[in-house]
């Protein structure tokens, strides 16, 4: 891997990374907080967000939303060239562009996009720290702005959906992640063996169910407290009523206390 340039300042991430097919194996299966903006300077790329697969090329825009689990696998011999922009949702509004999915798939090669990502290497080596991360965000803003006056009829509508049972539980997870702790829940509501999911989910997704239900949780918790609500009261909404179980797993995730994150805030 090699690191071209690279920036993180609290919720705003930036960086132009070349991935090869020896690093790739590395990668960990995520999902995070931030809405993610993905370029795809060279290469070709397998991506799988949520219960969707499709596949990056070179001039291609990935937009993620918050809380999507996501990973991808280089699908030649070819290095994999990327410039990531990750921001907190407050600061640049995306409005409904990844609507009905929680990503879209945009090709820009050689557009008004592929031009505004010209320029973030250039103000990144040339402007002072703060100055920059105002201009990553306003051009962050402005691909979003053109992607809605200007592309909207050009994002790729067509991905392969993986096996049906995973489109459910994955939909079902979403909706209900709060009101239930356990994969044997899960199973129970979607009709299937436990252990059946729990083989098809870690196939499918490249993680397992309850490690998947947790994580979910605890970033959106993590969210929930970073924004003012006490942990005793998050923990309570994530269904874990005992907080001892809920400060273990935050600090797991996170090392870091989920009462100094509330401090940190107020």
């Amino acid at each position: 891997m090699q690191k071209i340039s690279e920036l993180k300042h609290d919720n705003c991430i930036y960086n132009h990374i070349v991935y090869d097919n020896e690093y790739e194996r590395h990668l960990a299966k995520h999902s995070h907080s931030l809405v993610e903006m993905i370029y795809v300077v060279k290469g070709e790329i397998a991506y799988t967000i949520e219960d969707k697969r499709f596949v990056a090329r070179t001039g291609d825009l990935i937009l993620i939303k918050p809380y999507s689990y996501h990973f991808f696998s280089i699908t030649n011999q070819q290095d994999y060239e990327k410039i990531g922009i990750l921001f907190h949702p407050s600061d640049v509004n995306i409005g409904d562009v990844t609507a009905p999915n929680n990503f879209l798939l945009l090709p820009c090669n050689k557009g008004r996009i592929h031009e505004i990502f010209n320029k973030v290497d250039f103000y990144f080596h040339n402007c002072p720290k703060d100055i920059f991360i105002k201009l990553l965000l306003s051009l962050a803003q402005e691909i979003v702005i053109n992607i809605q006056m200007f592309h909207a009829n050009d994002i790729v509508t067509s991905h392969k959906i993986m096996h049906p049972l995973i489109e459910r539980a994955v939909n079902y997870i979403n909706v209900n992640l709060f009101n239930f702790n356990t994969v044997k829940e899960l199973s129970t509501a979607l009709s299937v063996s436990e252990g059946y999911l729990k083989a098809l989910f870690t196939e499918q997704l490249k993680i397992p169910p309850k490690k998947y239900i947790t994580e979910k949780k605890m970033l959106l918790a993590k969210s929930m407290i970073t924004s003012g609500t006490p942990p005793t009261q998050v923990s309570l909404q994530c269904g874990y009523t005992n907080y001892v179980t809920f400060y273990r797993l935050y600090m797991k995730l996170f090392g870091v206390n989920p009462m100094k994150d509330f401090k940190n805030e107020k």
